[in-house]
């Protein structure tokens, strides 16, 4: 993941949206961050830039890096106590957390030993003050990660189906597919005629294994019989 942070004003030359007075927070927290900070929210073609011109400090962030965006509410609120903002998971922590996926951060005890890692990402949300321009944000958001799919996923995808692929030609019956012969079907009665006593004991194995249903063939016969009659000159 690539997190640039900023410490001078973005170049907006390619944003397709802004927002300004907008609050963002990070969990897990980052010095990089600090609470409560208030700026600018810029929907770029290529990335997802936040500035503050009071402080002097920002971020950007490649849609690549950004796992999921949404509308969302719930108990995260700014420091005015409005949940209503947009949420933003990335796929790596944001630098400088001092803690990852609520734990706090340093070596572990004895106790996790053996527990699987757990995977490190970050959480930003942006609470804009003007929130009609939530729907605005998110539309806008959704066109531009539409223009920068990540293709480093796209390569592993293919590779997964490929592999997959490559799996199912070690499958008995693919292989069986592979080496099929129509040559080996019976298909008239002279082969019949040409086959070994192994292979003749093996074709009346396979016919007392069929078994055709009598009636069904007395209807078809009946049906017939009457077709031809109602057909016939009177």
């Amino acid at each position: 993941m690539v997190v640039s942070l900023l410490q001078a004003p973005p170049t907006l030359a390619a944003a397709v949206l802004t927002c300004a007075d907008t609050t963002v927070a990070c969990d897990p927290p980052s010095p990089s961050l600090p609470a409560g900070l208030s700026g600018a929210l810029h929907i770029d073609k290529h990335s997802l830039v936040f500035f503050s011109d009071e402080k002097l400090l920002g971020f950007s962030i490649p849609y690549q890096s950004i796992v999921i965006h949404a509308l969302s509410r719930g108990e995260h609120k700014d420091k005015d106590g409005d949940d209503a903002h947009l949420y933003c998971q990335l796929d790596g922590p944001f630098p400088g957390s001092s803690r990852i996926n609520g734990g706090q951060g340093g070596e572990s005890d004895g106790e996790d030993e053996g527990e699987e890692e757990e995977e490190e990402f970050a959480e930003l949300r942006f609470y804009p003050k003007d929130k009609d321009m939530l729907d605005r944000l998110f539309a806008a958001m959704s066109e531009c990660a539409k223009m920068n799919p990540d293709e480093d996923a796209q390569d592993l995808s293919d590779d997964e189906q490929n592999d997959s692929i490559d799996d199912d030609h070690d499958d008995p019956a693919i292989q069986a597919l592979d080496d099929f012969n129509p040559d080996d079907f019976i298909t008239s009665e002279a082969q019949l005629e040409r086959l070994t006593p192994a292979g003749r004991l093996i074709y009346e194995r396979l016919e007392s294994a069929i078994h055709y249903p009598p009636q069904e063939f007395e209807n078809s016969h009946e049906d017939s019989a009457s077709d031809s009659e109602n057909n016939s000159p009177a």
